[in-house]
């Protein structure tokens, strides 16, 4: 992410609110807003709900002095979507290719932000128990080569914030997205 921004209040208006900034907070909520418009038929009318409630919510936060007290219903909504997801969802190939979406970006933000290696292991762990759950009905979306290069990682035990750039590549291209792209229309 560029340093554009020119104070810490900026950087706080600009990353949360801006709309036209690609990396801010409320751009991807507008992209999970646009992607849930697009799935609707697979995610069903009330889980689209909660996603423009959490984008309504999430507007009318902008200027208040207590940030992290009127975001509670943002995230509030967002869980709401989660289970509503889970509940509504019909197409159980959808479900889980949403769910290892899910999986595979946690992963790509706990290395991106560098949290500790023990977090960054368990979430590879979770990820890839997600994958061997499933892996009868998604093994036709999952580039297998990526996929043994994140087993030999988690079973090494190293630092993988030393193997970021690595195992990033192989996170983000652990998903077949033409498939995925194919099932989705």
């Amino acid at each position: 992410m560029p340093d554009i921004y020119k104070s810490s209040e900026s950087f706080f208006d600009r990353y949360v609110f801006d709309l036209k900034d690609e990396n801010s907070i409320i751009s991807n909520l507008d992209r999970a807003l646009g992607n849930g418009i697009v799935l609707r038929d697979e995610i069903k009318t009330p889980s689209l709900s909660y996603l423009q409630l959490a984008m309504n919510r999430f507007k009318a936060c902008k200027g208040t002095t207590k940030i992290r007290y009127d975001m509670l219903p943002v995230r509030n909504a967002i869980y709401a979507f989660w289970g509503s997801v889970d509940n509504n969802m019909t197409n159980i190939e959808a479900l889980r290719i949403i769910h290892l979406g899910k999986a595979v970006e946690r992963l790509d933000l706990y290395l991106r932000l560098g949290y500790n290696n023990e977090d960054i292991f368990i979430q590879l762990d979770n990820l890839l128990k997600h994958v061997s759950r499933r892996f009868d009905t998604i093994s036709s979306i999952i580039n297998i080569e990526n996929l043994e290069a994140l087993k030999a990682a988690a079973d090494s035990r190293s630092d993988l914030r030393a193997r970021k750039s690595e195992l990033l590549d192989k996170v983000d291209n652990l998903v077949e997205v033409n498939f995925v792209e194919a099932v989705a229309v």
